[in-house]
Parts: structure tokens; sequence; C-alpha cells
């Protein structure tokens, strides 16, 4: 009891908080991308965008096809406004889970972040088909509006996103700026 007592004692520390967990992970199992991930999410939610980017790459320097990882750096990476490097992850992310709802939208964001509308619209159509969501209908009706300048399939999208979540008032906005075209 003494022992199990003094070990639990001394990792109390450890579990100071999740940075502190990981940490001692990553000091344990330095190639473990689960760990790394993890630390790196940490930092993504705390957004501390160049040390989740940092952790992330770290991840993938262990397992360049751990999803979660290849994932949430793109991620950052478009919240960092680095478009490019989010399309890299983004088409490896769908080319090794194409199957993968969060690969298919990820890219589409980036195709549609890097000016590429007609395959970015693409991708909506095939989210919207699989799994409609209101956020898909909206982002396609965006870029309907602002890039390709087609205001009456932008209105219908932007009407199906209200349809399907009549509380989010940026769908009623985006649906009135078609009125005014």
């Amino acid at each position: 009891i003494l022992i199990m007592g003094f070990l639990t004692f001394r990792q109390i520390g450890v579990w100071k908080n999740s940075q502190t967990l990981w940490q001692n992970i990553v000091t344990h199992y330095p190639d473990s991308p689960r760990a790394w991930t993890n630390k790196g999410l940490d930092f993504y939610e705390q957004q501390k965008m160049p040390e989740a980017i940092d952790h992330l790459t770290r991840a993938l320097a262990a397992d360049s096809l751990h999803a979660d990882a290849r994932e949430w750096r793109g991620r950052a990476y478009m919240d960092t406004k680095e478009f490019g490097k989010a399309l890299g992850d983004a088409l490896i992310f769908h080319k090794y889970y194409p199957q993968k709802e969060a690969a298919r939208f990820l890219l589409a964001r980036a195709y549609d972040a890097n000016q590429q509308s007609e395959k970015a619209v693409a991708l909506y159509q095939e989210l919207i088909s699989t799994s409609p969501k209101p956020e898909y209908y909206n982002n396609r009706g965006v870029i309907y509006f602002n890039k390709l300048q087609q205001y009456e399939n932008a209105r219908s999208d932007f009407e199906k996103a209200i349809q399907m979540d009549p509380n989010n008032g940026s769908f009623y906005l985006n649906v009135s700026r078609c009125y005014y075209v």
C-alpha cells in the first residue's frame, strides 16, 4: 500500500492538466502519433495555432497517415490562412480516408479557400447528398453568391439551410443579400 501510495503521489503532477499529461506520454513514447495529436489538439482548443501545427506535424512525422493529425493540421492551416498548406493536407486526408465526411468537408473548404470553386461545389453536392447539413448548404450558397454569381442557386441553398436550422441568423443574412442583387 505504501509503494502504491508513493507512486500515486508521484503521478499527481502528471495529471495537472492536459498538456502535462500528454507531455509525460510523449516523453516516454516519443513516436506516438496519438500523444502528439492529442497534445496538438489541446493547443488547438486554446487557439495556439503555431504550437498546434508543430505538435500535429510531429504526429505526422511518426505516422504520415494518422487521420486525426492530418485533419486537424489542415484545419489549423485554414485558421491561420495558410490555404495552400491546408489544401495539401486535405488532399492527402481525402485520398486515404475518402469515406470520412470530415475529409470531404475539409477538402471542400480548402478548395474554396484556394479559388477552386467548381471543385468545392462538387464536394458540397456530394456531402449534401450523403449527409445533408445546413452548414453544407450555406457554404455552397456562399460560393454560388460570392464567386460564381449564381444568385438563384445561392438563394435556394440559403433557404434550405434556414429550413434545416431556423435559429441561425447568418443564414437569414445570406438569403437577404440575394434579394439585393
